[in-house]
């Protein structure tokens, strides 16, 4: 099947003037059905290919139960074919796994847990489920590994410790962005960061649920530009254009609008839809209200919008999935060993290594390492026997 963006469907403007074209040349008269479908439309989305060049930030937004999810997959299978190498962020709804029906992929869970699929089989053959301790070994793998998809799943192990999902986001982030300010930009290394459900992490002021909340959404707006000229792609869905501050959504390049209701839609519209006849304001108004979950309408960089249709990817639900999955006593993010543990290993122990052999040791980063030593000297306790 060609790819809606590539080759346009049917539905768009310009397919329908070439149509009506054609019956123009035959009779005239056949024209006239077509005049106020012709007249109320938008016109033809042409950029899509900018899309797949990597870069450009990709924004789904639309209401619970829209499709945004099953678009999501869609276009990634589409920068899967592509070549960009992949990580996703689930939201705790295992949707991915459809892709893994033809699609070979990492699933990461948290350490010491366990997932095993049992149903789709020919998707669990192509699923490879992963431990992970921290984001560096994520980022690591999915720069560098055989496999191109990479599936996050810490959500689904932990659905209630809001603040954990920040830090782990921040922490996966931070370790691309050092990769991307470290080495030279390169083709070869194009990268799709898709995170479903972005508005759980990075809320505007009135949303945020805590002071890691607000502080995840600057580190966001001051890096966006920074991940695009390194060929990183950040494509986030939203269930509230509101619910993610302006200076964030402002540097999405493109912009999918599924159903969607409510005062923020008629804003939206009105900011990007200045330049068009009022007669076709309110179509689109009207058009998004009632868009069936296969469609929406397409926002280029520049404001030039079409609406497209995409066949839904998903052919599991979750109630049709058969899995088994456990999850560790404590706490996701809670210390194995507690400060008077730490005192006494860094108080007796005789063995000192510089930040290079801890490199090769523990296969972290440098920043990494030293942002963890900082934490560990604040500590009262450790104060006193760390230099």
């Amino acid at each position: 099947m060609s790819s809606p963006l590539l080759n346009p469907p049917l539905r768009s403007i310009g397919d329908l003037r070439r149509m009506a074209r054609l019956l123009l040349d035959r009779d005239p008269a056949h024209l006239e059905k077509y005049i106020d479908y012709l007249t109320y439309q938008p016109q033809t989305f042409t950029e899509a290919r900018g899309l797949l060049a990597g870069g450009r930030h990709v924004l789904i937004d639309g209401i619970t139960g829209a499709g945004k999810t099953a678009l999501m997959l869609y276009l990634l299978r589409e920068f899967y074919e592509e070549g960009f190498r992949i990580i996703l962020r689930d939201a705790g709804g295992l949707e991915f796994i459809n892709l893994a029906l033809d699609i070979p992929m990492v699933m990461w869970i948290p350490e010491g847990c366990s997932f095993k699929l049992k149903r789709p089989e020919e998707a669990a053959e192509n699923l490879e489920v992963a431990e992970y301790g921290g984001p560096e070994e994520v980022v690591r793998e999915a720069f560098k590994g055989e496999r191109r998809f990479h599936a996050v799943c810490n959500r689904l192990f932990h659905p209630r410790d809001y603040e954990q999902w920040v830090e782990f986001f921040g922490g996966l982030l931070g370790e691309i962005l050092h990769i991307c300010h470290t080495s030279p930009p390169s083709r070869d290394r194009r990268l799709v960061l898709a995170v479903d459900e972005l508005n759980d992490l990075v809320t505007s002021s009135q949303y945020a649920l805590s002071p890691l909340h607000r502080s995840l959404k600057a580190v966001i707006e001051m890096n966006l530009r920074s991940l695009r000229k390194h060929y990183v792609t950040l494509m986030a869905s939203t269930h509230g254009l509101s619910q993610i501050s302006r200076g964030a959504r402002s540097q999405f390049s493109y912009i999918f609008l599924k159903r969607h209701q409510g005062d923020e839609l008629y804003q939206f519209c009105s900011r990007n839809l200045v330049t068009v006849r009022n007669e076709v304001f309110w179509f689109v108004l009207n058009a998004l209200q009632r868009l069936p979950n296969d469609e929406a309408f397409l926002f280029d960089p520049v404001r030039r919008f079409d609406r497209v249709c995409f066949p839904n990817p998903i052919v599991y639900e979750r109630d049709e999935m058969e899995w088994s999955a456990s999850i560790r006593d404590e706490p996701l993010g809670g210390r194995r060993f507690d400060e008077v543990d730490l005192l006494i290993a860094a108080a007796r122990s005789q063995v000192e290594m510089s930040f290079t052999e801890l490199e090769e040791k523990t296969g972290l980063v440098r920043s990494t390492i030293y942002e963890r030593y900082k934490k560990l000297k604040e500590h009262p306790l450790l104060r006193e026997v760390l230099r």
